[in-house]
């Protein structure tokens, strides 16, 4: 959904907010020196939004 170029310089910090309509597994990939991380946590979704 959306991509960050961080420059060497520059302290790693992304915020961003995402909508969904249903409940699911949120899955964020960090690419860092040639490497890949992830990490997934699972979102619930409530009527309204609120909860």
């Amino acid at each position: 959904m959306a991509e960050f170029l961080i420059g060497e310089r520059l302290e790693p910090f992304v915020s961003t907010r995402v909508k969904l309509a249903a409940t699911g597994v949120v899955i964020a990939v960090v690419r860092a020196e040639g490497r890949l991380y992830s990490t997934r946590k699972t979102v619930k979704v409530t009527v309204g939004g609120c909860g």
